[in-house]
């Protein structure tokens, strides 16, 4: 097998140069439209991608910031109003052991402490101020102030974390009772009173409080599913945005950033980040799924995917729209050069718009138009010269009709048949006048008829009645047009090579004229002598065919016809010899106004 030298990039170009137009087209669209956008595309949702990604850290680190400041603003406050209440002298002085005043003198004190701690409470919104005092003050316990029994320190334990803290605020989340008897869940700071004689005895506590939903309010997140909790330094947590995922048992103790890094917990991957409170021993850490983070990216990135299919999708459609147009133009334009090729004209009927492919439609009709004109004259030309044909060869008839039938005369002569002479040239003169038809050299069958029967009378007088004349005809074709003295050669034929030729000289010559199917069949049928073999009608089989070389009058026939009708009209010979000849002509069905000599007269 042999293998083609070319380049491979030979081949590709070959390959491509002998592909369809449509695909060609949809070639160029998929390498100079959808490849670049999707390489465009690509490059865009990456960026754009990325800076989502850097703009949601981002926002996720200022929320937290601003959340983180918020609280530690929130939780100094509450610290800075313990420390005030802590510190105050009245309170220092009046849980101070050893203290010897009257029942009024302690209620009047402790007065002066409600009302200072009522300004506190005015001036800081939402926050409450608890005493824990020692159960001899008549005051303690009360439900409708400020001041509480040192022994529910004791009961929750409290007192012994203060303790344990060594000064420091402890902070915690209660459920307590305000001065107006309202109970509700509050992160409280709570603050040991020291005996100044005896630092590590307590005598007392203050607990500055704000509402769990007022720090729930402030922990506000910046993306879905994030949460946020306050916790303390042992990490216990205080106040969450939320139900904390299972996995934050995980969070490892300290080291945590203040900003967001990814960090496996179990499982899953979560974002996560803590920041410390100045001087409360808090942190607030923040912690979300890392898939939640990304979701608004790929989001993003879908209604992107989406947005470049429909685009997509639409080019292709308005490609497929605008191809389809042109594409149909020039398959109908190459299906009319098809039908040229074909030996059809036909115009093709489409919109001639202005662009290239219209214009060579509107060339293509101007070109099947020039055609047609051509072939109109060539037509017009070609009927001409056929009907110059059809009349140099009737000439050649009329003259060899002429010198048998003046042979006849002479041979007449010679039997001195002097009223038959006379009779004769009678109906010559009156066979001529068919003959001649005012010049016209195509006439109906029934005018051809009536010249066959005069030239029978001719020979009848020749023959002094040995020929008998039979015609058989459709009166229906009579106006049906041939080429006129076709049938009186055949005619002559069969009395001359026919029945003169038989001992006796006696005979019948039979003409029919009948309709078979869309052909006029005609037929001269004779009991002569038959064909001879020299005669030059060649023969094959039981029908015997005329050419050119042989029987030259039947062979002029022959092309008069053809020319005439514009088709192959063949005349078959039946003959044997001793029983006589049929001679049969099948011809189309012709009317007047459509013969080649009205076209020429007319012309």
């Amino acid at each position: 097998m042999a293998h083609s030298n070319k380049p491979k990039n030979g081949r590709l170009r070959e390959h491509y140069l002998n592909l369809e137009l449509g695909k060609k087209m949809a070639l160029l669209f998929l390498t100079a439209g959808i490849l670049p956008i999707t390489l465009l595309f690509g490059i865009a949702v990456f960026r754009i991608a990325r800076n989502s990604q850097e703009m949601q850290t981002y926002m996720l680190n200022k929320g937290f910031e601003q959340t983180a400041q918020s609280i530690d603003d929130m939780l100094r406050r509450v610290y800075r109003v313990s420390t005030m209440v802590t510190v105050y002298d009245k309170v220092r002085e009046m849980l101070q052991p050893g203290q010897n005043l009257t029942q009024i003198e302690e209620l009047q004190a402790f007065e002066e402490i409600s009302d200072y701690t009522y300004e506190v409470e005015m001036s800081s919104e939402d926050i409450t101020v608890l005493y824990y005092i020692n159960d001899t003050f008549i005051i303690a316990d009360s439900s409708n102030t400020c001041f509480r029994s040192m022994l529910r320190l004791k009961d929750t334990s409290l007192k012994e974390c203060l303790l344990e803290n060594n000064g420091r605020a402890l902070w915690r989340v209660v459920k307590e009772k305000n001065r107006y008897g309202q109970t509700e869940e509050y992160l409280a700071v709570y603050r040991a009173v020291w005996n100044e004689e005896k630092y590590s005895e307590m005598i007392g506590a203050t607990a500055v409080m704000i509402p769990v939903r007022c720090v729930q309010q402030a922990l506000i997140s910046s993306m879905r599913n994030q949460v946020l909790y306050l916790q303390d330094e042992r990490g216990y947590v205080l106040v969450s945005s939320g139900k904390i995922p299972g996995e934050m048992k995980d969070l490892p103790e300290g080291g945590l950033q203040e900003t967001f890094e990814e960090m496996m917990l179990g499982e899953e991957e979560y974002l996560v980040c803590e920041k410390e409170m100045e001087d409360e021993n808090l942190s607030l850490v923040s912690a979300a799924l890392a898939e939640e983070f990304s979701a608004d990216t790929v989001r993003i990135v879908k209604e992107m995917f989406l947005w470049f299919l429909g685009i997509c999708a639409l080019a292709a459609c308005l490609m497929i729209r605008v191809s389809r147009h042109i594409l149909r133009r020039i398959k109908m334009l190459d299906k009319g050069m098809e039908t040229v090729d074909q030996g059809r004209l036909e115009k093709l009927d489409i919109p001639e718009y202005r662009d290239e492919v219209g214009r060579l439609v509107t060339r293509y009709n101007k070109m099947v138009d020039k055609i047609e004109e051509l072939l109109r004259q060539q037509y017009v030309l070609g009927k001409e010269k056929a009907n110059a044909q059809l009349q140099a060869l009737q000439s050649q008839i009329n003259p060899h009709f002429l010198y048998n039938t003046l042979d006849m005369i002479s041979w007449m002569a010679r039997k001195n048949e002097m009223g038959n002479i006379q009779t004769a040239l009678l109906a010559v003169s009156r066979f001529y006048r068919m003959v001649l038809s005012r010049g016209q050299d195509i006439v109906p069958i029934k005018r051809e008829i009536e010249m066959c029967s005069a030239y029978m009378e001719i020979q009848r007088l020749r023959k002094k009645d040995k020929i008998r004349f039979i015609m058989e005809a459709d009166e229906s074709l009579f106006s049906y047009m041939i080429p006129k003295i076709t049938l009186q050669p055949i005619i002559e034929n069969a009395v001359v090579h026919g029945i003169e030729e038989k001992e006796d000289g006696k005979g019948t010559i039979t003409v029919r004229a009948f309709s078979e199917e869309d052909r006029i069949i005609l037929q001269v049928i004779d009991d002569g002598a038959g064909v001879r073999q020299d005669s030059g009608i060649k023969e094959e089989g039981d029908i015997k065919e005329v050419h050119e070389s042989s029987h030259y009058g039947l062979y002029n026939i022959q092309r008069r016809l053809s020319l005439y009708y514009e088709e192959d009209i063949k005349i078959d010979v039946k003959s044997a010899s001793g029983i006589g000849t049929e001679v049969t002509i099948r011809i189309p069905k012709k009317q007047e106004e459509t013969s080649t000599a009205n076209i020429i007269n007319n012309g």
